[in-house]
């Protein structure tokens, strides 16, 4: 009897920790966190932003001034030689209710070269579904304070944690 407990708590806690892995949300959140990291070293900017949450862009004055001023940014960096070598978005987190709203969270690694240095800065993408997770829409999390999360997202689900942030930079000859 003992035995069977056992096995059918096992299989409990598997299909717990599986369950989300089968979710086709999932799927697609892994999909646009990928696509963005492929613009971003790709330089397609535009593709970001079309992925990007559209209150930010809102906030930005619209997606025209907003890539504007990302392209700005980029030939600033370009200029001072500080190029994005890599991009890779790690897990999603579980999905989240708050409000309306679906979210996860996606843990982000960037790496830059500069003269003499790489830069690497962890951080994460907040991912957004306002039509229960047929679609998403992200939030780069490196800019994100818990000020600007309360005003941008009133709603998120406080038992969503969010990745730690940091920055390294390593000197190279």
């Amino acid at each position: 009897m003992k035995r069977l407990l056992n096995s059918v708590f096992l299989a409990a806690l598997c299909s717990i920790a599986f369950a989300q892995t089968d979710d086709p949300r999932i799927g697609l959140i892994k999909k646009g966190a990928g696509a963005i990291g492929t613009a971003m070293v790709a330089g397609k900017y535009a593709v970001v932003l079309d992925l990007t949450y559209p209150a930010i862009l809102d906030l930005m004055g619209g997606r025209e001034k907003a890539l504007g001023y990302v392209e700005k940014q980029l030939d600033d960096m370009k200029e001072k030689g500080i190029s994005i070598v890599s991009f890779t978005a790690g897990d999603p987190s579980e999905i989240k209710a708050g409000g309306s709203e679906l979210f996860a969270a996606i843990p982000t690694t960037i790496e830059m070269k500069a003269p003499q240095m790489k830069i690497t800065g962890k951080s994460f993408l907040v991912a957004i579904s306002q039509d229960q997770g047929k679609s998403w829409s992200f939030a780069d999390g490196s800019n994100l304070t818990p000020e600007i999360m309360q005003a941008m997202f009133p709603k998120f689900p406080p038992e969503l944690k969010l990745p730690e942030k940091s920055n390294s930079v390593e000197k190279v000859p």
